[in-house]
């Protein structure tokens, strides 16, 4: 595939180079209000979302994070929240925590496991 680059104001002609294979894969994260549920066209969104990636031949997983934060004004400390259910493309199914499971956890673990399949895939 081949892009192009061009410089705002700049004199010179387009140049054009080859984009190299990347290992982009998806994070997302929703935060939601202790026991305030995900609605129903969000949850068919991610799903939608984790399963084209899946298609692409991507990784992607969604995290529910609960937070208690009431007040909008004050600011929400994502790495302190707690996943409350994920969906995941290996599974295409929501699993729920029964335990508290801290959302920095799960976010490393994640990595690490994107670390390991891109190690593989460049072999």
């Amino acid at each position: 595939m081949i892009i192009e680059e061009t410089i705002i104001g700049s004199k010179k002609p387009p140049k054009f180079k080859r984009i190299k294979k990347t290992f982009v894969h998806g994070l997302m994260i929703e935060l939601k209000l202790t026991k305030k549920e995900l609605p129903t066209g969000q949850r068919i969104s991610y799903e939608r979302l984790v399963k084209d990636t899946t298609i692409a031949g991507k990784k992607s997983v969604v995290f529910v994070v609960e937070h208690e934060v009431f007040d909008c004004k004050k600011p929400i400390i994502v790495k302190d929240c707690f996943v409350r259910e994920m969906y995941f493309t290996d599974d295409l199914e929501w699993k729920k925590f029964r335990n508290k499971v801290n959302i920095r956890d799960l976010v490393k673990r994640y990595v690490s496991y994107l670390d390991k399949i891109e190690k593989v895939a460049k072999c």
